[in-house]
């Protein structure tokens, strides 16, 4: 999740996004104004409350993956938030 308005850290966290190889395990959200302006473009409006559930829906998917990973598949998984 992007913290900020950042230009420089946007592109990177959209390049994170869109990367063949981690582009499905990574959903770069960005602060509420620029999502709402992306959904926009889709025809979708964005609420306050919906990018925040998206927002905290990601830290629990991330924490469900973590739990399911298994030893020997050479994945690691650190930070706080895999820790049980």
């Amino acid at each position: 999740m992007q913290v900020g308005k950042d230009q420089k850290a946007q592109a990177f966290l959209a390049t994170l996004d869109k990367d063949p190889m981690v582009g499905k395990m990574v959903d770069a959200t960005s602060y509420y104004e620029l999502e709402a302006e992306e959904y926009a473009r889709k025809g979708i409006t964005l609420t306050p409350d919906v990018w925040l559930v998206k927002a905290c829906s990601l830290a629990l998917a991330f924490r469900a993956n973590c739990a399911a990973m298994q030893p020997e598949s050479n994945v690691s998984c650190t930070g706080e938030a895999c820790q049980s």
